[in-house]
């Protein structure tokens, strides 16, 4: 089919709500449709534009107000104070004017509220800046202008002990909620809950389960059956030529040694090795050696073969020798390998392969925040099924990134293999999930184009960090690659630090607006999906994101196109109709793509 006919089969499907799958299953069964009247042009609602308010005064009976005079109190004064004392401050003015207490633990709300004080507080002097910058640890207390001791500031910016987050979050059915299921707003932060987003990662969860999980699925239980055929067929043929895992009996005095095999093949190849010893009488039977020397020279260079075969053992050389003693030169190393039969080797490959298959986890990308909604939800199916999860989760607010590590510090079994990086999803994407916090990227003065940045100073061309990244990835030396190009050596070691691996599953729900710089982080993104991964976006539909489109088609085609260009098919898809967070129209869609062989 064409483009066209893949776009509008793909908005049927994401209309209904159902698979590509579904849609033809449907449309075999259906038959031939008429055409329909074209429905009647609609006027364009105007969007309300919303009203310009001067200052007012906050209300006075509502936490955040009662928050905000305290704040202001404070400054006033250029006080000193701790969070605690703050805390027991705020709680008695609730109490005194009888406004009921905000959810979850005052500390948490507290610690909130002094943040965006303080983000606000930066945001007015920043004002006409084209972005927003967060507030970092080292000038809360600056912007504020309130002096807190350093625990208060830790726990403002959510570094938090684990005893604080088990107490007051703690785990319930597996995930950060309350009994009524309710995610928790930890520490005043925003969680993604609602009737849709629900919606969505249920959605989201059954797709993965019929795609990913059903492919690793059916490849776990077909090498379990070639496994346990294996080794019927394994036993069988031991029983049949009367094959053992045992050795050899030895037994060894003044004069000589004896050995008695198991196995005549065993015994026939240690023959051809004692013969090779000068001055030593060496006689055979069906499956036994006798051994004499005639000299303490002779002596020696059995009892080196023998030592050999002890240690052998001991190294955990497989017990059934077989052919283990293979004749060399005259006074050589005893070998210490093991013949095995075609059985013995489909076998042990068939373990290891599943070995890798149930133990290598997999792996994957999202946008999350302290309440980890999503990654939680995935990770229990991809358990479900038998196989592990870890996870890249990238947070460029710092505060958020902190409470993000508090939990997983606080339940390390339940977060096992999840990092948190501390940069824009973006920028993480462009600089191939680099780990130092350092290097940067972004736009240089006196230089065009992006540039990679450490510690703020130009480095590299963006392309060309790519490149290097490729090529370091293909087994260039970085030695030799810091020489040829003039790049410093201890920046080109940093860049070998990365998170590697493919991902298996990708969820991102920052998508919205075309932009340059993001056409080219979903190109990079797209040559880090694993085969038969599952992709899957939200979108912000809403016109003023999207320079007056009230569409999210130019995404999705984007997204189509970049994985064609990489040779990944799409194997299927599911998406949902338009939804709303709460403000404005959200899209989803989810595909499942395997590169092409």
């Amino acid at each position: 089919m064409d483009a066209h006919e893949f776009y509008r089969i793909r908005d049927a499907c994401m209309q209904e709500g159902i698979t590509l799958r579904e849609h033809y299953d449907r449309e075999r069964s259906r038959p031939p449709a008429q055409e329909e009247p074209a429905p009647a042009a609609t006027q364009k609602k105007r969007r309300p534009q919303p009203a310009v308010h001067g200052k007012t005064k906050q209300p006075a009976k509502t936490p955040d107000a009662i928050m905000h005079n305290i704040v202001e109190s404070l400054r006033e004064r250029k006080a000193e104070a701790d969070l605690e004392t703050i805390t027991a401050r705020f709680e008695r003015e609730l109490r005194e004017r009888k406004v009921e207490s905000p959810a979850g633990p005052l500390m948490g709300y507290v610690s909130n509220a002094l943040y965006r004080e303080a983000q606000r507080a930066k945001d007015r002097s920043l004002q006409g800046e084209k972005y927003k910058q967060p507030v970092t640890e080292d000038e809360l207390a600056e912007r504020l202008e309130i002096r807190l001791d350093d625990t208060s500031v830790a726990h403002v910016m959510g570094r938090l002990s684990p005893a604080y987050v088990r107490e007051h979050y703690p785990l319930t059915r597996g995930k950060l909620q309350d009994e009524h299921g309710r995610p928790y707003s930890i520490e005043g932060s925003r969680s993604w809950d609602g009737k849709h987003k629900a919606e969505t990662r249920e959605r989201l969860v059954s797709f993965i389960e019929g795609s990913l999980l059903k492919g690793y699925l059916e490849r776990k239980e077909e090498l379990e059956r070639e496994l346990d055929m294996a080794k019927e067929s394994l036993a069988s043929e031991k029983r049949g030529n009367g094959k053992e895992l045992v050795g050899y009996v030895l037994r060894q005095d003044e004069k000589g040694a004896f050995m008695k095999f198991k196995n005549q093949r065993n015994s026939n190849s240690l023959y051809q090795r004692l013969l090779s010893v000068d001055c030593a009488r060496v006689r055979t039977g069906a499956c036994d050696i006798r051994i004499t020397w005639e000299n303490e020279k002779a002596r020696a260079a059995v009892e080196r073969i023998i030592k050999d075969i002890r240690e052998a053992q001991k190294r955990g050389t497989p017990q059934y020798l077989g052919a283990a003693f293979r004749v060399e030169k005259k006074e050589e190393r005893l070998e210490s390998g093991c013949e095995q039969s075609d059985l013995e080797v489909k076998v042990a490959e068939l373990k290891r392969s599943l070995g890798e298959l149930t133990g290598t986890p997999l792996r994957y990308l999202g946008l999350e925040g302290p309440c980890f909604g999503s990654f939680l939800e995935v990770k229990e199916a991809v358990e479900g099924y038998g196989f592990k999860l870890v996870a890249v989760l990238p947070e460029y607010l710092p505060r958020e990134a902190n409470l993000m590590r508090s939990v997983i510090a606080a339940y390390p079994e339940a977060f096992a293999g999840v990092e948190v990086i501390d940069r824009n999803v973006n920028d993480a994407i462009l600089l191939d999930f680099i780990k130092d916090p350092a290097v940067g990227v972004g736009y240089v003065k006196g230089r065009r184009g992006e540039w990679v940045t450490c510690h703020g100073e130009a480095v590299m061309p963006l392309r060309q960090y790519q490149e290097m990244v490729e090529l370091l990835g293909g087994g260039a030396s970085p030695e030799v690659y810091a020489r040829e190009h003039g790049v410093d050596e201890d920046f080109v070691e940093r860049a070998m630090e990365r998170y590697e691996g493919q991902f298996d599953v990708v969820f991102l729900d920052y998508f919205c607006g075309e932009s340059y710089r993001r056409s080219k982080g979903v190109r990079q993104l797209v040559r880090r999906l694993g085969d038969g991964a599952v992709v899957a976006i939200t979108t912000n539909l809403a016109g003023r994101v999207n320079f007056g489109k009230d569409t999210s088609d130019v995404l999705y085609q984007q997204l189509e196109r970049f994985l064609a260009d990489e040779r990944i098919v799409v194997e299927d898809f599911v998406g949902m109709p338009k939804y709303s967070d709460g403000k404005e129209p959200m899209g989803f869609v989810a595909y499942h793509v395997k590169r092409r062989s």
